[in-house]
This record gives C-alpha cells, structure tokens and sequence, in this order.
C-alpha cells in the first residue's frame, strides 16, 4: 500500500518524535500535518521542512482540497510560511453530513488489529459535537491558543444512525 498522501495527526507532547518521523515520511510521500495541536505548537513546519503544510483546528473539509492541491486555503500553514486564518465552525448541517467515522473504519480497517492496549476489546470514537461547553480546561487544544470554538453538535438522529450503523456493522471480539 503506497499513498499518495498521508495526514499525518501528531500530539504536542510527542511532538519532536512525531514530527521527526513526519519528515521521514515526507521524502517518499506528500505529507500534511492535522490536528489541533499546531494551536500549541505553529513552528512544526520547521522541524520537519519536507512536509508540505499543516492545517489549524478542523481539517475534514480543508484536508481533501489539500489533498486536491487547492491553494490559499483558510486554516493552513505552508511550507513557505503562509498562513490562512481559520474557517468558520463547523454547524451541525456540516457535521452531520460527515461520513460516519465508524463507516470509515469499517470499510478501511480490521478493528480487530487496533486498539489500545488499555482496552481489552477493539473500539470506535464517535464524533457527536465539537468544541466545548465549559471551554476553559487548560490542558484542552480546542480552548488554548486561537482555535477557540464555540459548542457545536450533530442532531440526535445523526447520532443515533450512527450507533445502529456500529451495532450492524462492526465486529465484537
């Protein structure tokens, strides 16, 4: 399996190994940085030079026009340092038109080889909402830094299709 692109989702405390390897990566792939951790951390592009942009804060509707070469996007850093401010928030009209994760996963994964070692069984995340209510935890990359958004989730239906999809679909071991 050779992609064309890798989106490369790195964590501020394992940034210097993460971003070494995204560099790595990056000499045999096109690779774009996601996540909300350049909030804390916006020089990543110059630890890893051969990477080629690296979005803020959301990234599900930049990541694919990233992908499509698309240029002078909002909430994306490039190689050569510039930058485009960040979208509007996502609605909830936006976020329940999002593919299901959990679809995602089936169709691209065996859920039986990940997992945590914490967990005994194979699991899924499910993305009900995004942002925060409280909003004021300071170890949270969504409320630090200037990725502050406002709560936001998908309707009850969306949420509820979603479970009965897993339920159907998704292996229990």
């Amino acid at each position: 399996w050779e992609p064309d692109v890798i989106a490369y989702y790195w964590a501020y405390d394992t940034r210097f190994e993460d971003l070494k390897y995204a560099e790595i990566l990056a000499h045999k792939h096109r690779v774009i940085l996601v996540g909300p951790w350049s909030t804390h951390y916006p020089e990543a592009l110059k630890d890893c030079p051969s990477v080629e942009a690296m979005t803020w804060g959301q990234f599900e509707y930049t990541l694919p026009e990233l992908i499509y070469e698309k240029k002078d996007l909002k909430g994306v850093t490039y190689r050569d340092g510039s930058y485009r401010p960040h979208r509007e928030a996502y609605s909830t009209a936006e976020l329940d038109w999002m593919p299901f994760i959990s679809s995602v996963y089936h169709k691209k994964l065996d859920l039986n080889k990940y997992h945590q070692t914490s967990f005994r069984h194979p699991f899924v995340d499910l993305y009900t909402s995004r942002g925060c209510v409280p909003g004021t935890c300071t170890f949270c990359s969504v409320n630090n830094g200037e990725n502050k958004l406002q709560w936001r989730s998908r309707t009850l239906s969306s949420v509820m299709e979603e479970l009965h999809y897993i339920k159907e679909y998704l292996p229990y071991v």
